[in-house]
């Protein structure tokens, strides 16, 4: 039986003023990663307990709590490598289609934890096939990750 490749859209960092700092690191790393404000913290191989009081020190609600860590799952362990992911600007724009080509990792030798920018994501996947999309969406997209219902 042939396992089913996914279908991801994920933003590649806010749209500001470093959008292209971030655009052009993800391309050059070859590689797309989750952060959250700073989230220096590697859950894969966490207790529910250790996750759930990480969590709380983030001062966050309830429901940005479970978004995140529905967030973060989804990122380390329902997207797969082949995968297929759209890197998207903003909520419409969708400028690259790439392929999954790693498994989830923590990697923290990017630069200054303090610095987003410096550090790029701890929480990362290499990319292969990057090629330019350059379309509008018709689909809104407001969240950091979206998986395309099959």
């Amino acid at each position: 039986m042939i396992e089913q490749k996914n279908i991801w859209f994920i933003k590649i960092y806010r749209n500001n003023k470093y959008f292209e700092i971030m655009e052009r690191k993800t391309l050059e790393n070859k590689s797309i990663g989750i952060g959250y404000n700073g989230m220096y913290f590697d859950i894969k191989n966490k207790t529910n307990q250790e996750i759930n009081i990480f969590m709380d020190s983030l001062n966050k609600t309830e429901r940005q709590k479970k978004h995140i860590k529905n967030v973060l799952n989804n990122f380390m362990n329902i997207m797969k490598m082949g995968d297929t992911v759209f890197l998207c600007k903003g909520e419409y724009d969708i400028l690259y289609k790439a392929t999954i080509s790693s498994d989830y990792y923590y990697d923290v030798s990017g630069g200054d934890l303090k610095n987003e920018l410096n550090s790029f994501w701890c929480h990362r996947r290499n990319i292969s096939n990057i090629e330019p999309y350059q379309i509008k969406s018709s689909k809104r997209r407001i969240q950091t990750l979206y998986k395309e219902l099959s």
